[in-house]
């Protein structure tokens, strides 16, 4: 009996239910499609079409493209300065070998100039000594060597080298050719090299005169 009653009196009731129900279905559907809308919208928020996104990824280019500009700016920097000190190094270098090749030719010249006032200073004594001896000779009264006959060397003795010697101003290596006693024939035979080695005669300007008169000479015996 209850139950009939609560049947009856929940008909009313189950029949308001229902088309609530509906509508919450229809609300929920409803719902879900606008999600379903408005799920574009969402992502749409990280997009390139989004005004802020598009500045933020200019300005990150922007500061690329400037950094590889700077980066080759420093290359072709760096390139230059090197270049820069291979010329600073290359012009050092120049000047280095300039100087040291001022200071070859300077002390050369010293070399040849001191060789020259020491062949001038052996010709000075060797013209001082032969004056010496002469004044001597006169002073002691001994007689002067007579001139030594040049068209035969070739028989000349060691005083008549000697004598030739003293003509050619070269007499103060007159002991040299007594103790090797250096007659004409030998004389005529003598080289640089034997007036250096044996006859010590230092000097190369005493050596070319006295191979200049050996040679006149030689001309006049031939």
């Amino acid at each position: 009996m209850l139950s009939r009653v609560s049947r009856a009196a929940g008909g009313p009731l189950l029949a308001a239910r229902r088309p609530a129900a509906k509508l919450l279905r229809g609300g929920q559907r409803r719902g879900m499609c606008a999600a379903a809308e408005e799920g574009p919208k969402t992502v749409q928020g990280i997009s390139l079409s989004n005004p802020p996104i598009t500045w933020l990824v200019s300005i990150l280019g922007i500061n690329y493209l400037l950094c590889f500009r700077w980066a080759i700016k420093d290359k072709s920097l760096a390139a230059k300065v090197a270049e820069i000190e291979a010329e600073q190094e290359e012009a050092k270098a120049k000047v280095q070998s300039k100087a040291d090749g001022n200071y070859d030719l300077h002390k050369e010249f010293l070399r040849k100039e001191s060789k020259v006032q020491m062949d001038e200073a052996e010709d000075a004594m060797a013209k001082t000594m032969a004056f010496v001896r002469k004044e001597s000779a006169l002073q002691s009264g001994t007689p002067l060597p007579a001139a030594v006959d040049t068209s035969n060397p070739t028989t000349w003795k060691v005083s008549d080298v000697l004598a030739w010697l003293e003509e050619e101003e070269l007499g103060d290596h007159t002991m040299a050719f007594k103790e090797h006693a250096v007659n004409g024939k030998l004389l005529l035979t003598l080289t640089e090299q034997d007036m250096y080695s044996s006859l010590n005669i230092v000097s190369p300007l005493r050596r070319k005169k006295l191979t200049m008169a050996i040679a006149d000479l030689r001309a006049k015996a031939a």
